[in-house]
């Protein structure tokens, strides 16, 4: 086992990474600056923020301390923020108010058990969708169509808005496509909506780490074990939509 002052930033693992996040915020919560009951969501929205900030971060480490030591000062900074943020709203509730409680009595049958789960998987699923602030509608007609499910007309309007004709008639059916051929028609579709210049390659790599997040905050402490075939089963089974995630606020998570 590599000793923690020996560690390369290339060699630190998420595991690694998550145990140093769980060392820093259970000293706020030790000091009372977070509530115990926020300790889980304070640790996943580090890593979230540091997972989409790893390669500045890396980039910005000058090997003047250890890469622990280095990780350990982000992550403080981090969890300040958060405090600064959140602490009027942490404690405006009670403990009842953070509680989702699914109780099934014994005469529900195993589909109705059965339609709760998934209803509430659902549920979790377009929270999470929320997270990604103004790239919500973006995110959620390039996974519809990345999964070659079923693309309402306010999928496409929300993201594209005036270029709502131009889009609709440039998305292809996608199960009639190549890999490389879906992603380079969303780098086309990005490009005309927001005025770039990117390579299908580039949104491969932006969708792939948006899923890879989404799949995180689903079965982060173990509460699923979600993949990429169930997070399709999710978005298709729910029917969500840009209406239903843009309605929403963060408040309702």
């Amino acid at each position: 086992m590599v000793s923690p002052s020996n560690y390369t930033i290339e060699s630190v693992t998420i595991d690694v990474i998550m145990d140093l996040i769980k060392k820093v915020v259970v000293r706020y919560v030790g000091k009372k600056s977070i509530p115990i009951r926020e300790k889980k969501d304070v640790e996943m929205a580090i890593m979230e923020k540091f997972l989409n900030q790893r390669d500045k971060i890396n980039a910005s480490f000058q090997k003047k301390s250890s890469v622990t030591t280095y990780y350990i000062a982000i992550f403080n900074r981090m969890c300040c923020e958060i405090i600064r943020n959140d602490n009027k709203h942490w404690y405006s509730i009670t403990e009842s108010d953070k509680e989702v409680v699914v109780e099934t009595k014994a005469s529900h049958s195993l589909e109705t058990a059965k339609a709760l789960i998934i209803k509430n998987e659902v549920k979790r699923l377009s929270n999470v969708l929320l997270f990604f602030n103004r790239e919500q509608s973006k995110l959620l007609l390039f996974l519809k169509y990345y999964f070659n499910l079923q693309i309402d007309e306010r999928d496409i309007l929300s993201y594209s808005k005036d270029k709502y004709a131009t889009v609709k008639s440039m998305l292809i059916p996608s199960d009639m496509l190549s890999q490389a051929e879906l992603y380079n028609v969303l780098a086309e579709i990005t490009n005309l909506v927001e005025n770039k210049d990117l390579k299908g390659d580039a949104v491969r790599m932006w969708l792939n780490k948006n899923i890879d997040l989404i799949l995180y905050r689903l079965n982060f402490n173990n509460e699923s074990n979600h993949s990429r075939d169930s997070l399709k089963i999710l978005m298709e089974t729910g029917g969500i939509q840009s209406e239903d995630v843009n309605n929403k606020t963060i408040s309702e998570c």
